[in-house]
């Protein structure tokens, strides 16, 4: 069976221009949140699956990481669910995990699983810093745990010499792939979970986890007209 990425970008999505306001909310309300966010996506084929987190970010669309999608057959089936219930969905847009690990997913069907959402979820207007707190959601296994942005590796500075990081000190098993990381406190989507790494440091190894940034998120979403 010939094998590719799934995704071609089939459809072009308008959005809505406001989103609901979390910016106040507590700690355990940002988890709550997140929790009701939260799905489990499953790419499946005869003989074969592939399985990881994601979330949705409106009433219809769901994000998560392209390398899920990674020597899959181009007829697989996409579902995303809480466990009990699945539906079924199709790829929106996505980028070659190499370039850029994300994939937006439009699902398709009853409601059965509802999003919570009825606009774009706010992306980050600010990058994660080194040392910041966030929170990482995960359905492989299931639950939401806090981390912090990495010193350890690649810290870029901008024009102001604000730090900011791409990887996370916490190294998380690969059904995470894929899942939703929040700011702390606020609720923003500040990233997407990518893949886990490790780097020699003299006789020991620093392990982190790589995460698309907010900024990349908002610049996918504005290059596929998936605008708010």
């Amino acid at each position: 069976m010939k094998k590719a990425f799934l995704f071609v970008a089939l459809l072009i999505i308008g959005g809505c221009s406001s989103t609901r306001d979390i910016s106040n909310v507590d700690i355990s309300e940002s988890d709550l949140l997140a929790g009701e966010r939260l799905l489990k996506i499953q790419i499946v084929a005869p003989g074969i699956k592939a399985e990881g987190s994601g979330s949705w970010i409106s009433n219809d669309l769901v994000i998560t990481a392209s390398h899920l999608f990674s020597d899959m057959p181009l007829d697989s089936i996409v579902r995303v669910g809480n466990g009990r219930h699945w539906l079924s969905a199709k790829v929106v847009a996505g980028n070659d995990p190499a370039t850029l690990d994300l994939v937006v997913l439009r699902v398709i069907g009853d409601e059965s699983v509802a999003s919570p959402l009825k606009t774009l979820i706010p992306v980050c207007s600010k990058p994660v810093k080194p040392g910041e707190m966030v929170s990482v959601s995960s359905a492989l296994p299931k639950g939401t745990t806090y981390t912090y942005g990495s010193p350890n590796f690649a810290v870029q500075a901008d024009s102001e010499r604000r730090e900011s990081t791409e990887f996370l000190t916490g190294f998380y098993d690969k059904g995470t792939s894929g899942g939703p990381v929040y700011q702390v406190p606020g609720g923003c989507l500040a990233g997407v979970i990518s893949l886990g790494i490790k780097r020699k440091n003299g006789a020991s190894d620093i392990y982190a986890t790589k995460f698309v940034t907010a900024h990349e998120i908002k610049r996918f979403l504005d290059d596929n007209k998936i605008t708010y």
